[in-house]
């Protein structure tokens, strides 16, 4: 993903209480999600209390969802190729398992896909019996995140001009139309970044969902440029439901830029929150990319340079509370309501 190589992603949904619109006492609740990252894996290990360890510490961030990254985009295509769970990472056992443990700890799950090749024989390779749509549907709510980049676009496409490849607009009809009908109750979220939003109108418009990515190459974003890409999406998608896409993890050019600070961190979640209040069923939530931050040391594929550890301490600050906000009606092209 062009969220880059992140080493330890995790996903949280803070969780309300009570939904009604006709009472200020009965508000909907901003859901806050942050993903899991392929790298770290199932992450099924017990500690001495007997608790699965990795679950444990996500829900003490206020975790109710997960949102499983199971392949990246990179790499070379082949005419032949399948989607591959990179099995030492994950594998059909692993994953069946790890959602049913999720479940049962009372968290909702995400698998987050990559299409990488525009072919019959990947998009089967989805829809079998291993394959992770075939898995959503032997749970009841396992929805289906798209990454979209360079992926999946008829860009790509011209460089396996010697495959049995379909246009982009054929492949992104077939791989909605084989998802519903392998997993009727996944909903289909696409995530992309404002680069790359004009290159997958196809598959967006079939999509339930748009995640837009509200951040800059590498990392952290100002809350002006996360402000202006999401104005973007909403504006061109008016009738879809919308999840930002945020990220806490931080470069040492994001220092230097003075973007590694809670307060910046926290301007892109009121971003979020006063989306939700414009409409909280249509924009329930936001998702967070908070990658090294989330281990006591940089390990796997991260580096000291990318290790800024505010994400860990300001997750676990604000754990209990999630930012709230009037209404911007300013991200739909409108002045400003007066509140």
């Amino acid at each position: 993903m062009s969220r880059f190589m992140l080493s330890c992603g995790t996903i949280v949904f803070l969780l309300s209480t009570t939904f009604g619109q006709n009472s200020a006492a009965e508000e909907y609740s901003l859901v806050r999600g942050l993903y899991w990252n392929k790298t770290e894996g199932p992450s099924l290990s017990i500690d001495k209390t007997g608790t699965h360890a990795s679950i444990a510490f996500i829900k003490s961030l206020g975790v109710g969802s997960v949102h499983i990254w199971l392949n990246d985009n990179e790499g070379p295509r082949t005419c032949d190729e399948k989607f591959d769970y990179h099995e030492q990472y994950w594998n059909p056992t692993t994953l069946r398992n790890f959602t049913r443990l999720l479940f049962d700890s009372g968290v909702r799950v995400v698998y987050v896909l990559t299409p990488k090749i525009q072919t019959h024989g990947f998009i089967n390779s989805l829809m079998g019996k291993d394959g992770p749509v075939g898995i959503a549907a032997e749970f009841a709510s396992v929805d289906i995140e798209f990454d979209m980049e360079y992926n999946w676009t008829e860009k790509a496409r011209d460089k396996l001009s010697k495959c049995e490849t379909m246009s982009t607009e054929t492949a992104s009809s077939l791989l909605i139309t084989a998802l519903k009908k392998t997993s009727p109750t996944s909903k289909v979220i696409v995530s992309t970044t404002g680069k790359w939003m004009g290159e997958h109108e196809d598959i967006m418009k079939l999509c339930d969902i748009i995640s837009p990515q509200l951040y800059e190459d590498r990392y952290a974003s100002t809350p002006r440029s996360a402000s202006s890409s999401l104005r973007e999406f909403l504006q061109a998608y008016p009738n879809k439901s919308v999840i930002p896409a945020l990220s806490i993890q931080c470069s040492e050019a994001d220092k230097k830029n003075d973007n590694c600070s809670d307060n910046n961190f926290s301007q892109d979640e009121i971003l979020a929150a006063s989306l939700h209040a414009c409409n909280p069923e249509k924009y329930p939530s936001y998702t967070i990319w908070a990658a090294n931050e989330l281990r006591q040391k940089c390990s796997g594929n991260g580096s000291a340079s990318v290790c800024s550890y505010f994400g860990e301490k300001y997750l676990i600050d604000s754990s209990a509370t999630l930012p709230t906000s009037k209404c911007d009606t300013t991200l739909f092209g409108r002045a400003q309501a007066k509140q």
